[in-house]
């Protein structure tokens, strides 16, 4: 599958600058002797996601470096340079309409991925390219950027004649993945450090070339669908292990990570997706994976994608809570937590597991405290599951639901 991989290189290079040069002239993104992280978030971000300016500071600022790759299940290499022109297309239409000047203000009031969709899905149409599926991923890492102040301190966001350099400069090296995400520096920011993370955009184009024989089956959401997933890494701070009092059963979940010499890693999976009919990606769910590394990977349909034999995800910690009294200990691995954004409430495919020695209690006792447990945490208390676990970190929806 490496050979399908491809690496847009001049023109996103290009992209890359520009987005640095926004970073430095919207958002201020500073690490100080006291490694503090300080952060002011430009009204104009709403285009990006909503009223979540979190999310945003996340990714683009002028303290990560950025790298794209470009995949398609297309063969031929004529198809696939034709999908590298059709991106390069869409990135100039949507971001570099003014190649040479300062980035346009006004392009980051619109929504960036709706714009960007609709360019790349009509540049598809006219290159003739149907019938095929693609992937964009940027990858974003914290970075301390020197080489580009003399670049960002001037008017100009692009040089024609640097643009190989650039691209080298912007180009992560090869190496492992799960290795390069537990060695990045990240200031110790109160309860969790950004580690940075990976936007991916999933497009899958079907034959747009009407044929009776073979008709597309509701048009409006299977002509092209997609999605785009926001993932971003964490690291729990290791002088703060949160505790969640459960109001319901009379006691109180005391958290510790399970290995202390290994790394506290949290993996946040935002996903939106989209259709023909609607290309403004609505959000459906975030996914909170408690000491999992979810690897940047190639999405695919059908039955053999829920079967994880593409997944290369590592988990090197646990994130474990104890309770009970003298008599009765338990002890419970949190393990994911899925919100539902349209109901406003946590999914049942949240996985809580019981973990270690439960021998005060009988199989019938386990069985209904580990249900009673997992109610309240979902349910009755997830409240202050949220406030214990400072979720609206992550995102701002947790805020509103803990102000209700």
């Amino acid at each position: 599958m490496k050979k399908h991989v491809q690496k847009i290189k001049i023109s996103l290079a290009i992209l890359g600058v520009a987005l640095f040069v926004f970073s430095q002239t919207r958002l201020e993104n500073r690490w100080d002797q006291n490694s503090s992280y300080k952060k002011r978030n430009p009204a104009s971000i709403e285009f990006f996601e909503g009223k979540d300016p979190n999310l945003y500071g996340d990714y683009f600022s002028k303290n990560h470096k950025m790298d794209i790759k470009f995949w398609t299940d297309k063969d031929g290499e004529s198809i696939k340079k034709r999908a590298r022109l059709a991106l390069h297309m869409a990135i100039s239409e949507t971001l570099l309409k003014k190649t040479g000047e300062e980035l346009p203000k006004e392009l980051f009031k619109e929504n960036l991925i709706e714009a960007f969709s609709k360019k790349f899905l009509k540049s598809l149409y006219v290159l003739k390219i149907v019938n095929g599926t693609f992937q964009v991923d940027l990858h974003f890492e914290p970075h301390q950027i020197k080489k580009f102040e003399s670049l960002m301190g001037s008017n100009q966001f692009f040089d024609s004649n640097q643009t190989g350099t650039l691209f080298k400069n912007l180009k992560s090296k090869e190496k492992d993945f799960e290795d390069s995400l537990v060695a990045r520096v990240a200031p110790a920011s109160k309860n969790y450090q950004n580690l940075g993370g990976v936007i991916t955009l999933w497009f899958k184009v079907a034959d747009l070339n009407w044929n009776p024989l073979n008709p597309i089956p509701n048009p409006p959401k299977n002509a092209v669908k997609g999605f785009v997933k926001y993932r971003r890494y964490f690291k729990m701070n290791s002088n703060w292990t949160p505790s969640i009092p459960l109001s319901g059963l009379k006691t109180k979940l005391s958290g510790k990570w399970l290995k202390n010499n290994k790394p506290r890693i949290i993996t946040v999976d935002l996903t939106k997706p989209f259709n023909l009919k609607n290309l403004k990606p609505a959000t459906e769910k975030i996914e909170v994976h408690f000491g999992r590394i979810k690897y940047p990977e190639h999405y695919r349909e059908g039955p053999i994608a829920n079967l994880n034999l593409f997944s290369k995800d590592s988990r090197p910690n646990k994130l474990l809570f104890t309770g009970g009294d003298q008599s009765k200990d338990f002890e419970f691995e949190l393990k994911k937590l899925v919100f539902d954004f349209d109901q406003k409430r946590f999914s049942q495919s949240s996985q809580i597991k019981s973990h270690g020695d439960w021998s005060g209690f009988s199989l019938g006792q386990k069985r209904k405290f580990k249900s009673q447990v997992r109610h309240s945490l979902l349910g009755d208390d997830s409240l202050q599951m949220i406030k214990a676990l400072k979720l609206y970190r992550f995102h701002s929806m947790f805020k509103e639901v803990g102000s209700q």
